[in-house]
């Protein structure tokens, strides 16, 4: 049991807090909810680290959704390897290994997921696939190319099960390539159907889902003139529902993040119960492509510290505000 007091009074805090002291809500059903966004995922990454810190381990979760790049975090949240995994951000994947922008120039693209999944996550940083996998906790989000909505992978029955979610999951278009394949199935990136993975788990029968969002509340992609013309580029050989999905995807994001807001700021007695920990406006918040170790170190601690303003709570003794997580540098 964990003796950590919570100030803030939100329903989802309210159900945490129970489990913190070993006494869960009969009928409650807890979800981890954790966006990618890119290298703007390490801030989410931050987030679990900071959770972990404060004694909110996998644990406490029923079930632990990510999307994107999210998926990633919430393996290795789920091995306990969070402090280890964190770093991949800013160690790991900020050289040509993972992102160059050149390979535009000769047809490719700019970003090699298979760097990320088979020889970062397996070998440099060694994610303990059993045990992320033993709990059955994990979902993974995706985009179905053909039905064009968002699909929940797993739990993941395998390492190589998971890899699969994973290499998935975080199938940005044009950016990574195109649709990655799972048996009969075809994938992109989560974001291009469910960025935040809460509408999923509500709709298995969630009833408190504490959100880790890379961006601060209520903001959600913005139209821009570059934005439609890369729809277009990786859209114009695509079925008609994926067509309409992304030419919807800016006005439908606006509206997710308008009701998460809302159940965050201010929520019902009656449910669903949905917390979005998110970063503010003046905090760090780097772009999908950053590469600048100091940059994403900085947006990491942001992380950190929108935990520690959620729930109310000093940060704790162990904090360690340069993100060596691993290595336990201060």
């Amino acid at each position: 049991m964990c003796n950590l007091r919570i100030e803030n009074q939100h329903p989802v805090f309210r159900e945490v807090e129970s489990r913190l002291g070993g006494h869960p809500t009969a009928g409650t059903k807890l979800v981890l909810a954790i966006e990618g966004g890119g290298m703007r995922a390490v801030i989410t990454s931050g987030m679990c680290a900071a959770l972990e810190s404060y004694g909110l381990t996998a644990e406490i979760f029923d079930e632990i959704y990510g999307s994107s790049a999210g998926a990633v975090i919430s393996s290795f949240f789920a091995a306990g390897q969070i402090r280890m995994g964190t770093p991949v951000f800013y160690e790991d994947i900020t050289d040509k290994r993972f992102i160059q922008k050149s390979r535009i120039l000769r047809g490719k693209p700019p970003m090699v997921l298979d760097y990320l999944v088979f020889d970062v996550i397996d070998n440099l940083k060694s994610l303990d696939w059993d045990t992320a996998i033993s709990g059955k906790k994990l979902r993974v989000l995706a985009t179905n190319v053909d039905s064009a909505r968002a699909e929940t992978l797993g739990p993941p029955a395998s390492k190589e099960e998971l890899q699969a979610f994973l290499r998935a999951s975080q199938n940005i278009p044009l950016v990574a390539g195109g649709p990655y394949r799972i048996g009969n199935s075809r994938y992109l990136d989560a974001s291009v159907s469910e960025a935040i993975p809460w509408e999923s788990p509500l709709s298995a029968g969630a009833t408190h889902i504490l959100v880790l969002s890379s961006r601060p509340l209520g903001q959600s992609k913005a139209k821009s003139a570059v934005g439609s013309i890369l729809r277009w580029l990786w859209t114009r050989r695509t079925n008609a529902a994926l067509k309409s999905l992304a030419a919807h995807r800016v006005e439908m994001s606006a509206d997710r993040a308008r009701n998460l807001k809302r159940l965050t700021v201010d929520p019902s007695k009656e449910g669903p119960h949905v917390y979005a920990i998110c970063p503010e406006e003046a905090d760090v918040v780097p772009g999908q492509l950053e590469q600048s170790s100091e940059t994403l170190i900085a947006a990491c601690e942001s992380g950190f510290n929108a935990v520690a303003r959620a729930l109310g709570a000093p940060l704790p003794d162990e904090f360690v505000t340069q993100g060596y997580f691993d290595r336990g540098q201060r």
